[in-house]
């Protein structure tokens, strides 16, 4: 984001954990906080794509959880 300035509209979201594959987002590693701030003062980010390939609840659920952490961080 900050090699390429104002050319990440569109960011894809996905937590990393050192220790779980199936973490959400929020429940893992990820610096979402730091992530979220270089998109918006320098990446010119508009949208985020949430993606889960694999699932410790139910796809819904793990949606409603991810949703959650994101609103509760503004998004």
């Amino acid at each position: 984001i900050q090699k390429y300035p104002g050319r990440a509209e569109t960011v894809h979201l996905k937590e990393y954990s050192a220790t779980d594959e199936k973490a959400l987002i929020g429940e893992g590693d990820m610096d979402w906080e730091t992530l979220f701030a270089a998109c918006e003062t320098v990446g010119g980010t508009k949208w985020y794509i949430m993606e889960q390939e694999r699932y410790p609840v139910s796809p819904m659920e793990s949606v409603e959880r991810c949703m959650a952490y994101l609103k509760k961080m503004g998004k």
